[in-house]
């Protein structure tokens, strides 16, 4: 209504009496026109973009009682890596240590894909720390024996000391480099003790102390489980227990079911085999186990099978009788696209698991690999899908979709009422491509959104007001079209100043005779 209504001859699409009425287009100077045509387009595109961006804003937490999320990227991707960070790499394993540090050992890498040169497959094993607080990278230096280098292998912390089981070093199985075969059944173990007890100031001057991994094996022989790869690793008491994962046997490869438990005390093997009212979970690799509740929750995977590739059910483990249970969400909640190469994490204080991103081998999906991030209230057994959340100002950013990636969940605050999720490197597909980036998740409850959102801490992760560019930038189309039309306001006040003052928009008189 309003770009229709003014005068094709005015320069303004509203009457303006205290600075008159310019003159008509036609009394105005080649450059006034020009100007004046400008101007009118720049009014049509701010309605436009006003107009669209009203319509595309939408708030995902209306109501105001769900939990809040928001990504912010904290180590930002690097082509390769250096002394200060590690390099782009998938199908590494992660855990956490000394409260604050994101550890990351070993995985996969295609080099020469990224820099589009002559490909060589790398299976890695350096390790590395993350210091949550300061956002820097740390190589740890390790002297003597090192397990050789693989992906898929699991990675846990107990008492201080890291148990790395399995993995493979032979490709993956849709490469020309794939080897059939090439899995581990080594366990390696390395102590923390040295490494927590160094303050950041003296890491930060000459780097943590030189560590060492030591090969373990079983006392007194005993069965031990197969070679595996892309399985899981919990930790329950005193054991550290392993679940299915993709095997070698007769020369073809097999999806694993079977259960195992390391006893960190008497240093063995045990295998577990529970029963359930229903069953027990099927083969699967590429799932996620965590312990929450003092069971342990398995969910998703890959199945090998072409009838049903991905797995979406939930199964817990109770460790003492032992025994397998399924669990079932709430029908009619939305839930989760079934996956694997996802990852998972658990949140002891709110009683949830949160799982984000993975793959998809089911054509129907239409994608190959995902960034979306969900959460399981165990109490309810109900799903709830964390999409960008908007505030007033701006819209949270996403990592890009990716797997074999892996998260780790750490507490923000010393009464854990907040946790932070911290997710690292992985692959992608369309295109294709490697990740060593650092995203980092603010997970807040109910109880804390409105306080956090006063002070500015969910967008920015600080408190105090946003810049003008952060509300601008954060609004979107909105923004643009808050943008054009102060532009288009200036420029008619700057015109109309120079045109009082020199006559530049207006032909000059023509001479009667």
């Amino acid at each position: 209504v309003i770009i229709f209504s003014f005068p094709p001859s005015s320069l303004l699409p509203f009457p303006a009496p205290e600075f008159g009425r310019l003159p008509p287009i036609r009394e105005l100077s080649c450059f006034g026109r020009m100007a004046a045509w400008l101007l009118r387009v720049l009014w049509v595109l701010a309605l436009v973009a006003l107009l669209v961006g009203a319509a595309s804003t939408t708030d995902p937490r209306p109501d105001g009682t769900s939990s809040a999320i928001s990504w912010k990227d904290i180590s930002p991707q690097r082509v390769w890596g250096s002394a200060a960070n590690p390099g782009y790499r998938y199908g590494q394993t992660a855990t956490v240590a000394c409260e604050t540090l994101m550890i990351l050992s070993h995985g996969y890498v295609m080099q020469g894909l990224m820099e589009r040169r002559d490909f060589q497959a790398i299976w890695l094993n350096d390790t590395w720390a993350f210091e949550t607080i300061s956002g820097r990278w740390y190589p740890l230096p390790f002297a003597g024996a090192l397990p050789a280098g693989r992906m898929g292998a699991s990675l846990v912390n107990w008492n201080g000391a890291l148990y790395l089981f399995g993995g493979d070093d032979g490709g993956h199985q849709n490469s020309t480099s794939y080897v059939p075969g090439k899995y581990n059944m080594d366990l390696w173990r390395t102590d923390l003790a040295h490494t927590c007890a160094v303050s950041f100031e003296d890491v930060k001057m000459q780097g943590f102390p030189p560590m060492s991994w030591q090969l373990l094996k079983p006392s007194g022989g005993g069965m031990v489980p197969a070679a595996r790869t892309r399985h899981t690793a919990i930790v329950s008491g005193e054991r550290m227990v392993i679940f299915g994962g993709l095997g070698y046997a007769i020369d073809k490869v097999v999806y694993l079911s079977d259960l195992w438990a390391w006893d960190f005390v008497a240093n063995r093997w045990n295998e577990i085999r529970p029963e359930g009212p229903e069953g027990i979970p099927r083969a699967r690799m590429c799932h996620t186990a965590v312990m929450l509740g003092g069971r342990m929750i398995v969910y998703g995977g890959f199945s090998g099978r072409a009838d049903e590739p991905n797995y979406g059910d939930l199964w817990a483990l109770d460790l003492e009788v032992p025994r397998w249970y399924p669990l079932r969400p709430v029908e009619g909640h939305v839930a989760p696209v079934p996956r694997g190469a996802h990852t998972a994490a658990a949140d002891e204080m709110h009683q949830a698991m949160f799982i984000f991103g993975g793959g998809s081998r089911d054509p129907t999906t239409k994608t190959d690999s995902m960034n979306d991030i969900w959460r399981l209230d165990m109490r309810t057994l109900t799903w709830e899908e964390f999409k960008p959340r908007r505030d007033k100002f701006r819209e949270s950013t996403l990592p890009h979709h990716r797997h074999f990636h892996t998260m780790v969940i750490i507490p923000a605050s010393a009464d854990a009422q907040s946790s932070r999720l911290y997710t690292y490197g992985g692959e992608s597909y369309e295109p294709h491509y490697y990740f060593n980036d650092v995203w980092r998740a603010e997970v807040l409850p109910p109880s804390m959104i409105t306080a956090a959102s006063a002070k500015g801490d969910i967008m920015f992760g600080k408190g105090g007001m946003p810049s003008l560019w952060d509300v601008i930038s954060g609004w979107g189309l909105k923004g643009l079209a808050v943008v054009v039309v102060l532009v288009w306001i200036l420029t008619i006040i700057f015109g109309w100043c120079v045109d009082r003052k020199y006559g530049l928009f207006r032909e000059a008189p023509k001479k009667r005779n």
